[in-house]
């Protein structure tokens, strides 16, 4: 049975002129078969996009809408606002003056919903619009990253999850799952690393706090993680320890491991490091996809005779080339762009490497190995 908001949202698109009625009817069986909202599966299929669904509900129901990228809010509002409560009835709530909260939604609200927000949090409910990207992005800024299983785990202090049995099949990072646990929240650390395209994510413990940063670009970012993380740091060590197949009882020595994670679209193999220090194990967590972007000379940013040299440079039969710079300044993506240019099959090429980070079809790659003697 088709939902009665995903139906309203249906004869707006159709009046509209976006879709027409048979293109409609299709995506609401599809939305019923996959078990998701109308409008995110018209967003998933390339149906429309985001902004188009908005704009047409907002003229269609004349309500306002927001950009909240544009905006700041104050953080009396969030402190007025619980983040269970938030994130339970996926609003952003933006002002709230004399006793009315601007709250910015991605779909208009139940009646019911609205009324729940008067008798539990006091204030009448005025309504705009947002994507749900933006909603989830304001409220990863305002409230921070994982917030909802940060609050909900500190609200059930006797819930110590440090992890489970190793893992028998790879982790699925974006396994829709109900449980409030320390693997959820280390998926969800992970999954937000690589969707900004961290290279690293830095665990670091501190008299008073701890602290995760991402290396982007080369560059250490913080991670804006809710400051009663501090209490979990044994337990996500533990879980990242486990998933890397490292001993969580060894906290005197630094440990190295590796985990093999999955997301939709890629595999990621990571790399744990670990250090003792005087406030606990501070954890480095390396990122590599498995699945390499191979790019092109021309498409590395170097100009086009610089280019020419380099492609020179590469196909000579011997000689020795340095590539250098700091992390995630483009070493790896440079190396493998010159192996893919001279890759052929008539010709034999050997790598050494430590490690390996990325498979090239058609090169034989040798992963050094200190520990194995001769």
């Amino acid at each position: 049975m088709v939902k009665q908001a995903d139906r309203i949202l249906a004869d707006i698109l159709i009046k509209s002129n976006l879709l027409s009625r048979a293109e409609v009817e299709s995506a609401l069986l599809g939305a019923q078969s996959a078990q998701e909202a109308f409008s995110t599966f018209l967003v998933r299929k390339n149906l429309l996009s985001e902004k188009q669904i908005l704009s047409a509900v907002s003229k269609g129901l004349n309500i306002p809408t927001v950009d909240l990228r544009d905006i700041s809010i104050e953080k009396t509002v969030i402190d007025k606002i619980p983040v269970k409560f938030a994130w339970y009835y996926k609003f952003m709530p933006v002002q709230i003056e004399n006793k009315v909260m601007t709250m910015a939604v991605s779909a208009p609200m139940d009646v019911k919903i609205q009324d729940e927000i008067r008798v539990h949090l006091g204030f009448e409910p005025k309504i705009v619009l947002a994507t749900e990207t933006e909603i989830l992005e304001t409220f990863k800024k305002y409230y921070g990253l994982a917030a909802d299983t940060v609050d909900r785990l500190s609200k059930d202090a006797s819930r110590k999850t440090t992890g489970g049995a190793p893992q028998e099949a790879m982790e699925d990072l974006e396994k829709k799952t109900e449980d409030v646990s320390i693997i959820r929240l280390v998926n969800q650390i992970i999954l937000e690393a690589y969707h900004k395209r961290a290279t690293d994510i830095h665990i670091e413990p501190y008299r008073e706090k701890v602290r995760f940063r991402y290396r982007i670009d080369g560059v250490l970012i913080d991670a804006n993680l809710p400051a009663d993380i501090k209490n979990f740091l044994q337990p996500i060590l533990s879980r990242i320890k486990i998933m890397a197949n490292l001993s969580i009882i060894e906290k005197r020595l630094p440990q190295d491991g590796s985990a093999v994670v999955k997301t939709k679209e890629q595999t990621l193999d990571l790399r744990i490091s670990t250090i003792p220090t005087p406030r606990g194990e501070s954890m480095v967590i390396r990122i590599l996809p498995t699945k390499v972007m191979t790019f092109s000379l021309e498409k590395l940013g170097l100009n086009p005779r610089h280019v020419k040299i380099f492609r020179e440079l590469i196909k000579k039969p011997h000689g020795i080339i340095f590539v250098t710079g700091p992390t995630g300044s483009g070493k790896t993506t440079t190396l493998y762009a010159c192996l893919n240019e001279i890759n052929a099959v008539e010709r034999k090429i050997i790598t050494i490497e430590d490690p390996v980070e990325y498979e090239m079809e058609g090169i034989t790659q040798i992963q050094v190995s200190p520990k194995v003697s001769f």
